[in-house]
């Protein structure tokens, strides 16, 4: 059996790879990481290294385990009622989810936890990125102040807000980008990411493996200074027309040594291009979507090379 592990539940996308797996007679389970406490799941380790999971009382033999989107705890979970700190439940959540998944490390895609949580980290990705041959931003910075010249990517760590107690009412979660911050705001005092400014004529969003990459890019728009999709996406007047393109055959394969150095099977990159064509590198986004990005003929090529991929 192969895993689905998504915080989405069957999501378009997990569905879409789902049907691929199990139309090549791959039986599958979707389990959703945000209500893990429904399925009774056990994994044991024997003194022999034998590694045993089960759910819902039923021994499983497990092939690989997919992660179709990031296994965060930041947005609210469903937790039970009897749960009175959530944020202690979330925690709790997320150490039984990087133990479960390293212990498999080997059949995890597109990498374990802990790869995927390095894809993350913003430095360590533009550090990786420099040694692998691709353009990134002149500097990037972390502090607790947005440094004058610097244009404001996003805040450090999760981009959300959630309450720490239910108080028997609903959790209630916000976003929390700092750079949108009012001057009254204790936001305006996180600490953030910045980077020197980038004069973009177009962004591009891929689906990139080892071996294949796809790519999209919609047009900048004058006077745009929101370059984070989720920040764009609370605009009202944000409606991007993606038109798929190819990345240059030498940014390619320095996307594609990017993701062995760092141990990823896939992800979905980032770029920005500028007034000189120069492709410039800005973010990972290790199990981020590709699904909207694209024209139906396309995702099938993605849920095609990605069932390859798994079933090697």
């Amino acid at each position: 059996m192969i895993l689905l592990l998504s915080s989405l539940g069957c999501d378009v996308q997990t569905r879409l790879l789902k049907n691929e797996l199990e139309r090549r007679g791959i039986e599958t389970l979707v389990i959703d990481t945000h209500a893990l406490h429904k399925k009774d799941i056990s994994v044991s380790l024997s003194s022999k290294g034998e590694v045993k999971l089960s759910i819902n009382k039923k021994n499983i033999v497990l092939e690989k385990i997919i992660l179709t989107t990031n296994p965060r705890t930041d947005a609210i979970l469903y937790s039970p009622s009897s749960i009175l700190y959530p944020m202690e439940w979330r925690y709790r959540i997320g150490s039984f989810l990087r133990e479960f998944i390293d212990l498999f490390e080997e059949q995890c895609y597109p990498g374990t936890f802990s790869a995927i949580q390095q894809g993350e980290s913003k430095m360590k990705v533009m550090r990786y990125g420099t040694s692998t041959g691709l353009n990134i931003p002149t500097i990037s910075q972390i502090s607790f102040n947005e440094p004058k010249g610097y244009r404001f990517i996003k805040p450090l760590g999760f981009p959300f807000i959630v309450s720490n107690t239910t108080n028997n009412t609903d959790e209630v979660c916000v976003t929390s980008f700092g750079g949108m911050a009012k001057n009254s705001d204790p936001l305006k005092h996180y600490p953030n990411m910045s980077q020197t400014p980038i004069q973009a004529q177009y962004h591009l969003r891929c689906f990139a493996t080892t071996e294949k990459v796809f790519t999209s890019s919609r047009k900048v728009l004058k006077g745009e200074k929101l370059i984070d999709l989720r920040q764009l996406n609370e605009s009202e007047n944000f409606n991007p027309i993606w038109s798929e393109t190819i990345l240059s055959k030498k940014t390619d394969g320095y996307l594609k040594k990017l993701l062995k150095s760092m141990s990823l099977k896939w992800a979905c990159p980032e770029f920005l291009v500028d007034k000189q064509g120069k492709e410039i590198f800005i973010d990972l986004n290790p199990c981020g979507d590709w699904y909207g990005f694209f024209q139906k003929k396309t995702r099938r090529e993605i849920v095609g090379h990605l069932g390859d991929l798994i079933l090697r």
